[in-house]
Parts: structure tokens; C-alpha cells; sequence
């Protein structure tokens, strides 16, 4: 909405200021200029929270968990909004908050107008919630299915298990975690490879490769 820089009046109306309800109203028009003009950029089509906030929240309505409203709030240095093509790009120490979930990185695309919405979060991304921590090079949030899925040098930890792979999808809504690509889970004393590990409540199934390898107490006691 653009705001003219001057209030016309009709000749013989006094002055804004001292026009009681009608000059507050006048200024109201005029004041939020200055907030407007930072956020604009020259192609109307985007705009930039200016630097001199030290964090940033925006406050994204997701309506495509599981058909019901939720929030997510996304907290960043610096946030940059294309009205146009709906893409949200955050830079600076994100922090995303979802029911429970904080995923955190250097960097966030939010595409907010896609059919499957997402977020993609670079620069070390580190989940945690649940009674679990991923972390790997690349994260993709997915509010469609309320999936997580980690690529790059990947690390879980959950409970006493810490698992590592090449490819991860977290799947919230069933607790479960599938592995994929040179996975890896160890607990004390054993360890499980394969070419695919999924990781449910009391249950690591490992498929393609299977290797188990684990440390056997002695049981003989010969005095």
C-alpha cells in the first residue's frame, strides 16, 4: 500500500494537528511511510527486513500438517521476502521451531507457494526433538508428509544409538528413521552395517549387506 507523502486538504481545514480525530488519523496515514519504504525494493516485487534488527522472526502459517493450522516461526539475521514467487530466503544464525522440532543452519530457502512446501536448510543443519539429534550437510523439511530428509555426511543420535550414513529421511509422524547409503548404527558393544538401516521404536532392521558385529562377554568362569 503507498502512503502519499503529504495529507491534501480542503481550503479552510486546519491543520492535521490540530484537527483532533481527523489529524490522528491523518498522521496514521503518514507515519508508517518510513517502515514501508525500508521494506520495499526498487522492483516492488520483494523485500528485505533491514540489518539493523539482531534477529528476525517470521511467522509461517502452515496449513498442510497432516489437513489442520499450525505455526512455524523461522528466526534469522536477515530475512528476504519475494511476494512475487512467495520465496523466503533467511541468512544468519536460522532457527526454525515446529512442534516440538528446532532446526537450525546458516541458511534457509522456505519455497512457501510450492504444492509440496518445504524448507531447505544449509550450512551445518542441526535437528533436534523428540529424543533425537541429525545432523548433516543438507536438510530438507517437508510439510506435506512431515518428513525430514538429510543428505551429506550424515550423523543421528537417538537414545544410546548413534547411527551414520549418506542419506536420511525422519518420519515424525511414525518415530521411524530409514538410512540410507553406507549406514551405520552402533550401541555398546555391537554395531549393524548395511546398505539400508531403518531405525524404529526398540527395532533397527538392516537390509543389503547386513553385517553385525558385536562383542561377546565371557560367560566361562573357571575360578
Amino acid at each position: 500500500m503507498m502512503y502519499p507523502e503529504k495529507i491534501r486538504r480542503h481550503k479552510g481545514q486546519p491543520s492535521p494537528e490540530g484537527y483532533g480525530a481527523a489529524g490522528t488519523k491523518a498522521q496514521r496515514h503518514k507515519e508508517p511511510e518510513s517502515v514501508y519504504a525500508a521494506l520495499r525494493t526498487r522492483d516492488n516485487s520483494a523485500f528485505r527486513i533491514p540489518h539493523s534488527a539482531l534477529f528476525l522472526t517470521v511467522v509461517i502459517l502452515a496449513t498442510c500438517f497432516a489437513g489442520q493450522a499450525g505455526a512455524v516461526t523461522m528466526d534469522a539475521k536477515q530475512i528476504d521476502y519475494n511476494t512475487g514467487t512467495g520465496l523466503f530466503k533467511a541468512a544468519g544464525s536460522v532457527e526454525i521451531n515446529e512442534r516440538g522440532y528446532k532446526l537450525t543452519g546458516a541458511e534457509a530457502l522456505f519455497y512457501s507457494k510450492d504444492k509440496n512446501r518445504r524448507v531447505v536448510v544449509t550450512g551445518n543443519p542441526v535437528l533436534t526433538g523428540e529424543g533425537i539429534t541429525l545432523a548433516s550437510e543438507k536438510m530438507e523439511m517437508g510439510f506435506e508428509k512431515r518428513t525430514f530428509t538429510a543428505s551429506g555426511s550424515v550423523r543421528i543420535k537417538r537414545e544410546d544409538i548413534q547411527a551414520t550414513c549418506e542419506n536420511a529421511v525422519y518420519k515424525t509422524v511414525s518415530k521411524e528413521i530409514i538410512l540410507n547409503g553406507s549406514a551405520q548404527a552402533r550401541q555398546t558393544g555391537k554395531s549393524i552395517s548395511a546398505e539400508k538401516i531403518t531405525l524404529s521404536q526398540g527395532l533397527i532392521k538392516a537390509e543389503g549387506r547386513a553385517r553385525l558385529e558385536m562383542l561377546l562377554e565371557d560367560t566361562n568362569n573357571n575360578g
